[in-house]
């Protein structure tokens, strides 16, 4: 919650990860989209805690 406040500065519920840096890469070509691994453009913590998240899972 501190990390993310309220949470009103998003539009919708889908924008939070772009402006996190939570969404994945994507290298595409013609019709062909490959998404890679996501970007560590965001905030660190927040990465560290669904990677542990998920593991934990």
């Amino acid at each position: 919650m501190a990390a993310v406040g309220s949470g009103r500065q998003f539009q919708k519920a889908g924008d939070w990860p772009h402006g996190w840096g939570l969404v994945p890469r994507e290298h595409s070509t013609g019709s062909k989209q490959k998404l890679l691994g996501i970007s560590k453009r965001g905030n660190r913590y927040v990465r560290k805690l669904l990677v542990h998240g998920a593991r934990s899972c």
